[in-house]
Parts: structure tokens; C-alpha cells; sequence
């Protein structure tokens, strides 16, 4: 292959001198990283013990050998430090667990990619493939907004457009749904609920949904037998296209649900970019599938 031969090009270029220190990928820990540095010494919780028993010892001087405003000041100062590398702390989490969920994504669908693409292999071992990457898709997704928000109610479904082109199934799930989601689930037809308002929407944006019987009301909600549950409340909703031949199609709808947090505007933003990373992988799936059926033929 081309990129193959460039590679064995490149390796003849003069080479910088080998380091005498061992060379490794190093595998971060979340649950580790944080600490490094001064920052992180501070923020763990014998640094912030530290720094409280700190300024109980020169509150306590301050008021022998000065007088109260000096010792009620650094009382106050000191409150105010721990506080901040508290919350410095807390967002610093975050970051780094939503940062390890995102590359998990990244990760299992390029490990997956030539399982997903392989012409010669059975649809049942490629459908199998394909399912355990939706799987592990709406689970990190549903992971990367538990830590972004700190609210474990967070869930995460996705529906795709079914054989027949008529409606939108339920596919993958993340944990945490009512169990009988999956027994009672019915399909979305195409041309009502929320698959008419994406389509009348050009496709594009995400909707926010206060909760499932406004949005009825509203008629961007086809009503179904798990409406009741009580396991979704606000929701995010978001188109999933591919482009063909420069033709865009949607043939899949994306949900992220929240029984605490009211999504707004913001929160939107990633939402676009997941669906915009399925779309560009199912359109490589369904080239795959179109190429397999031209093989099928020739045969």
C-alpha cells in the first residue's frame, strides 16, 4: 500500500541519536494523573488537611500574639484557598474521566473497523461487530455526560432506521434503563414524532426536551407504551446522517435523557459532535455492506 511505502521511505532519513533513557508509552490512570505536580499535591486530601490544620496553627498565633482581625483574616483567606482547589479539584476530575471515556470511543471503533469492514466475512459476524460498537458507544457517552454533569442519572439510547426505511428501532442501550424498556419498546415511523421534526428541521441542530408529555403536545414526540417510565425526564435528541454521493440522509436518532439536569445550549455542542462521529462510521459500514453485495452478484 502507498501509506506502507512512504513509511519504509521515511525510515531511511537520518535518524536523531537513541536516548539512553528507555522508551515507553505510558498509560495514564485517571485516578493517578491528577496528583502530579503542585497543584494535585495540594488538592488531594492530605494536602487540603494540611493546608486546613495550616491555618488553624497560624489562626491560632494570630489571635495570641496579634489580635482577632488578624486571625479571623487568615481564617477567612485559608477557607477561601481550600475552597478553590476544592472545586479546582472536582472540574480537574471531570476533565480527565471525560477525556478517558472519549478516547475509549475513539479506541473501539478503530479496533473494530476491520470487523466492520470486512467484505469476506459473514453478516452475522459483521452485524455482531457492529452491535458490540453501538453498545460500548452509548455506554461512554452515557459515562462522558455522568462526569460532565456529576449526575448519575444520566442515560444514553440510539435508534436506526430499520430495513424496511418506514421506522426508527431501538438498538443500543446504555445501563440504567427500566428493564422493560426492552420488552416493550415499539418503533418511531418516519414520518411522524420526532422523525418528522428532524426532517422538517433540515436535519440539523438538537432538540431539548423539557419532558415527554410537552413534547407530545408539541407533536415532535410519537407517543409509545414507555412514555411512563420513569427512568427518562429531559432529554437531548440528535440527528445521526451520513452523506452519499453528496446526499445527506438521517438513519439514526440519538438520545442522551437526564432525570436532574435541564439540558440547554451548551450541552448541545458535543451531542453534535457524537452523532457527526456515528454518521461517518455507519456511512463506512454501509459502504462495506454495498460493496459485499456487489461481490455476492459478480459471484
Amino acid at each position: 500500500m502507498y501509506f506502507f511505502s512512504i513509511c519504509q521511505e521515511v525510515s531511511v532519513w537520518p535518524q536523531p541519536k537513541p536516548s539512553k533513557r528507555p522508551q515507553h508509552v505510558r498509560t495514564i490512570d485517571p485516578d493517578k494523573t491528577w496528583i502530579a505536580g503542585l497543584v494535585g499535591m495540594l488538592t488531594r486530601y492530605r494536602g487540603l488537611f494540611s493546608l486546613f490544620s495550616g491555618k488553624l496553627i497560624f489562626a491560632a498565633a494570630a489571635l495570641k500574639w496579634m489580635n482577632w482581625h488578624a486571625a479571623l483574616t487568615i481564617v477567612l483567606v485559608g477557607a477561601g484557598l481550600i475552597a478553590c482547589l476544592w472545586i479546582t479539584r472536582i472540574f480537574f476530575l471531570r476533565y480527565i474521566r471525560c477525556s478517558e471515556r472519549l478516547h475509549a470511543i475513539c479506541h473501539e471503533f478503530r479496533d473494530e473497523l476491520p470487523n466492520l469492514t470486512d467484505v469476506k466475512a459473514s453478516k452475522r459476524a459483521r452485524g455482531d461487530a457492529l452491535q458490540r460498537v453501538l453498545n460500548e458507544f452509548v455506554n461512554q457517552i452515557a459515562a462522558i455526560y455522568r462526569h460532565q454533569f456529576a449526575d448519575d442519572s444520566t442515560r444514553c439510547a440510539l435508534r436506526l432506521l430499520d430495513q424496511s426505511g418506514e421506522n426508527f428501532t431501538t438498538v443500543a442501550r446504555s445501563t440504567g434503563f427500566e428493564k422493560s424498556r426492552k420488552t416493550n419498546s415499539e418503533p418511531v415511523p418516519v414520518s411522524a414524532g420526532l422523525a418528522k421534526a428532524i426532517r422538517e428541521k433540515d436535519a440539523q441542530g438538537v432538540f431539548l426536551i423539557p419532558d415527554i408529555p410537552t413534547a407530545i403536545e408539541d407533536e415532535i414526540w410519537h407517543p409509545t407504551k414507555t412514555d411512563g417510565l420513569p427512568d427518562v425526564k429531559f432529554l437531548m435528541v440528535a440527528p445521526v446522517n451520513v452523506v452519499d454521493r453528496k446526499q445527506k440522509q438521517t438513519v439514526g436518532i440519538l438520545y442522551v435523557s437526564s432525570l436532574k439536569r435541564r439540558f440547554s445550549g451548551p450541552d448541545t455542542l458535543s451531542m453534535k459532535a457524537f452523532s457527526d462521529y456515528l454518521g461517518t462510521v455507519l456511512a463506512v459500514v454501509a459502504d462495506a455492506d454495498s460493496r459485499m453485495q456487489k461481490r455476492g452478484k459478480a459471484k
